[in-house]
């Protein structure tokens, strides 16, 4: 699976390098370096619409058939129905209420070609990820003062409050 990958930016695969460093027996883990982007997008179904108008139609001629002076009192009994009918349905993948699409991608590793780092970077920049970088323009280490995060684990552990076994007087 890891020799199967290919960079959606630049066609490049990964190295043999990249594979044993990637240390790892599971397929699903990716080659050091290489980047997953994974796009869903979730909106209405269709045919979930569909379906529901059609239950509306057969309620309203179910409920047609019934004299005038009993139909309030039937409709939730025709309801129940209607629904226990296309419950079956309504709980297969096709008529789900939602569809979510999801598109998965790789990148090989932007420091390898000069294209490839840019096309990167455009793309983190169209998508409003800030990159910190340094004069050359690489991909850099934030040098602002801020802790690192292994710095503020150590101070929130610090910072943690020993609790101390209390005697009550009885």
């Amino acid at each position: 699976m890891l020799d199967e990958l290919v960079c959606s930016l630049s066609g490049m695969t990964p190295t043999d390098e990249e594979i044993i460093q990637s240390d790892s027996t599971n397929d699903a883990d990716l080659p050091l370096g290489w980047i997953k982007v994974t796009i869903e997008r979730k909106y209405p179904n269709p045919l979930w619409w569909k379906l529901q108008n059609v239950k509306s139609s057969l309620h309203k001629a179910t409920l047609d058939q019934i004299p005038e002076d009993h139909q309030e009192e039937q409709s939730d009994n025709i309801t129940i129905q209607v629904d226990a009918q296309y419950l079956a349905l309504e709980q297969t993948a096709k008529y789900k209420k939602v569809v979510i699409e999801k598109e998965v991608v790789f990148i090989a590793p932007p420091e390898r070609d000069e294209d490839l780092m840019q096309e990167y970077l455009q793309l983190l920049d169209v998508l409003g990820i800030d990159v910190e970088s340094d004069e050359d323009g690489d991909e850099g280490e934030d040098e602002s003062d801020e802790a690192s995060p292994l710095e503020d684990s150590e101070v929130i552990e610090s910072d943690q409050i020993e609790e101390k076994e209390v005697a009550t007087a009885s």
